[in-house]
């Protein structure tokens, strides 16, 4: 995370093509991320951790950039965490 502007890089732990999702979680628009994730509870942890540092805009491998993230960031873990069990 650039601590200046509280910008995060993610990567591949979410991805927004279609709606932001954590890596894993099938999205039929996009369904890459699904694929080339090998550990969905991993992937849902990475994503968690991302969350704790809270910032003000998330950039993703996959998609376009979010501007105060956090809430979205949640719900896409609450998803995530629901397709686990």
């Amino acid at each position: 995370m650039d601590k200046e502007t509280e910008f995060i890089f993610a990567g591949d732990a979410f991805q927004t093509k279609g709606g932001l999702e954590v890596s894993r979680t099938l999205n039929i628009t996009f369904p890459f991320p699904k694929l080339a994730t090998w550990s969905y509870e991993m992937a849902v942890h990475s994503a968690e951790l991302i969350i704790d540092k809270s910032p003000a805009a998330l950039y993703v491998g996959h998609g376009e950039m979010v501007e105060d993230p956090v809430e979205a960031m949640k719900q896409a873990v609450k998803t995530a965490r629901s397709n686990l069990q």
